[in-house]
């Protein structure tokens, strides 16, 4: 009897974390679907080239600006430099961050994940406490017009008293071409009932010809509006 009490009394516990576990998931899950419309106004895009040793070679910023035309989003440039040198929108550089597509997509990051559990490490991020879910998800991605299947492996914080997603990083495999190593971390903003991406950290190293360097890309987003084509 004793024996039975007890095997109860641990699956109803195992049962309650478990509840409480997925309800704060759900919760961040929430928070991101809600914020699905707000798109970013100023992008600060930075890219710095580094070499073997991991000395700046090069670094690059370029500020653009969005605002919606119709039911599209129109990307315009600010200003940017490379190394101390003005950048027009002639640039290569402008160029590809001038054809960046901000329009919103239907679908979070959530619902390319297949499986996920909460870890029992915690941290304290940008002042608060969060703890740490781990996932793995599939995405495909187009190279050279082709569908390529990608497994998407990570780590997600979630601040514990809110819900509110604060933190992602996570890897893909396999990488995009050329491409020998590569980390993204995500961090979040809470903006009324929903949050969306503020900021976007990717390190790569990249090998091409018979030369291998690293580039670390940040993306800063700010100024947030609401895109009237999601309801």
């Amino acid at each position: 009897m004793k024996k039975t009490v007890l095997t109860l009394i641990i699956i109803m516990m195992i049962g309650s974390l478990t509840a409480a576990e997925n309800d704060l998931w759900d919760k961040a899950r929430n928070f991101v679907e809600s914020g699905l419309n707000l798109v970013p106004g100023k992008i600060v895009n930075t890219t710095i080239m580094l070499n073997k040793k991991k000395e700046e070679k090069s670094r690059t910023e370029i500020i653009t600006k969005t605002q919606q035309e119709n039911e599209g989003i129109s990307v315009s440039f600010i200003k940017g430099n490379r190394d101390g040198t003005d950048l027009t929108e002639e640039d290569k550089e402008v160029e590809a961050i001038l054809q960046q597509d901000f329009k919103p997509s239907e679908d979070s990051f959530f619902d390319n994940i297949i499986s996920y559990e909460k870890t029992s490490e915690e941290k304290k991020i940008n002042g608060k406490d969060c703890v740490v879910f781990q996932y793995t998800g599939e995405k495909t991605r187009t190279e050279k017009k082709k569908k390529v299947n990608v497994t998407v492996t990570g780590k997600l914080w979630i601040e514990e008293s809110t819900g509110i997603p604060v933190m992602r990083e996570f890897v893909t495999d396999p990488l995009p071409k050329k491409v020998k190593k590569m980390n993204m971390i995500i961090y979040y903003a809470s903006i009324d009932n929903g949050c969306t991406e503020s900021e976007v950290n990717v390190e790569m190293l990249v090998s091409f010809l018979l030369m291998k360097f690293r580039v670390n890309t940040n993306m800063n987003f700010s100024e947030f509006w609401e895109y009237e084509g999601i309801e």
